[in-house]
């Protein structure tokens, strides 16, 4: 064994007037928002859940409808050439006005239009939080995660060895 990340497997097959020598290496992987389609939609149903998901809210006044695993953008002149913000979309809830993306690439502005490259549709963001919007994912609550420590650290006290 190499370390705890990289497994080395060898098989010697004996008794044999040449003896066959097989070696299989092993990597762990380390999910950090890639896309990831194996084409089963279990797998990827999997992958889809876990990632970090961003719900954004966007304004009445749009038109289309964004479709599931569609790239969306913003850029100052809606090009995606240009784009300083990007995702994946991961759903699209049109009553509510909710659209929820994954794989986020910069950080989307407010009162600007998010465009589907395959739909063409075009909605206005509105006002958000990022620590209250992202969706229900325990790993990713960074809301849950804050108000949980507040319960544990106490931030009245004076540490007389200097400031945190």
């Amino acid at each position: 064994m190499k370390s705890n990340s990289q497994i080395k497997i060898k098989i010697w097959l004996l008794g044999r007037k040449v003896p066959f020598f097989y070696e299989l290496e092993l990597e762990k992987f380390k999910y950090s928002q890639e896309i990831i389609s194996t084409g089963i939609p279990d797998i990827d149903a999997v992958v889809t859940d876990s990632a970090y998901t961003l719900n954004l809210n966007v304004s009445a006044n749009g038109t289309g409808e964004y479709t599931s695993s569609e790239i969306v953008y913003q850029s100052n002149d809606n090009t995606f050439a240009n784009a300083f913000s990007y995702a994946t979309v991961q759903t699209w809830n049109a009553p509510s006005l909710i659209l929820s993306v994954t794989n986020i690439y910069g950080q989307f502005s407010d009162n600007l239009t998010i465009i589907g490259v395959s739909s063409n549709a075009q909605y206005t963001l509105s006002t958000f939080n990022t620590l209250q919007n992202p969706a229900n994912k325990e790993n990713y609550d960074n809301q849950m995660i804050s108000n949980s420590a507040s319960i544990i650290i106490d931030t009245t006290e004076t540490n007389p060895l200097g400031g945190i």
